[in-house]
């Protein structure tokens, strides 16, 4: 799908703004193709549109739903992808501590060096063999949203939450 590989691009930095032109580049197409699909994507609200020049910048414009399916839709397919690419044993923990977790706090969870669990409910100590746990409050993550390195993160539950948590607290709180 042309439009999920645009906004993977951008969803990894979320001010970014970038050229019709490096857009092409970083996604691998020609630039006839890639003007067509930033200039749908604009037309739908998806992405944002700065003039400088004769250069058209574009960037995410999260007050859009259709861009938050969007970043949903990439996030739930990274996550298969992930799951997948990490073989039977460990796919099958952590599915079963997704399922545990969900039972004692509903929560979003995202994986990068470690598996962190968003949730306001720190009454249970969470554990999984072999990976690290961390456990953070809403308002925690909310004060790290701004560091965290979205390239290399996986969100493994409530992809939905786990982006209109990132819409509020990184792209409104200016």
């Amino acid at each position: 799908m042309k439009h999920s590989e645009i906004i993977r691009i951008f969803s990894s930095e979320f001010k970014r703004e970038l050229t019709i032109n490096q857009v092409a580049k970083l996604i691998k197409k020609s630039y006839a193709f890639t003007n067509a699909a930033v200039h749908q994507l604009i037309g739908e609200g998806i992405l944002k549109r700065r003039i400088i020049g004769s250069s058209i910048l574009c960037s995410l414009d999260i007050a859009n739903e259709k861009t938050i399916a969007l970043l949903v839709y990439n996030s739930i397919n990274r996550a298969n992808d992930f799951l997948h690419s990490i073989g039977e044993e460990k796919r099958k923990l952590i599915l079963d501590f997704v399922e545990k977790s969900e039972e004692i706090c509903p929560s979003s969870i995202y994986l990068d060096s470690e598996i962190t669990v968003v949730t306001d409910n720190k009454l249970h100590k969470l554990q999984l063999k072999g990976f690290r746990i961390n456990t953070i409050s809403r308002k925690e993550f909310e004060s790290k949203a701004r560091k965290i390195n979205y390239r290399n993160m996986v969100v493994i539950k409530n992809h939905e939450e786990f982006w209109r948590m990132l819409a509020r607290t990184v792209w409104f709180s200016e």
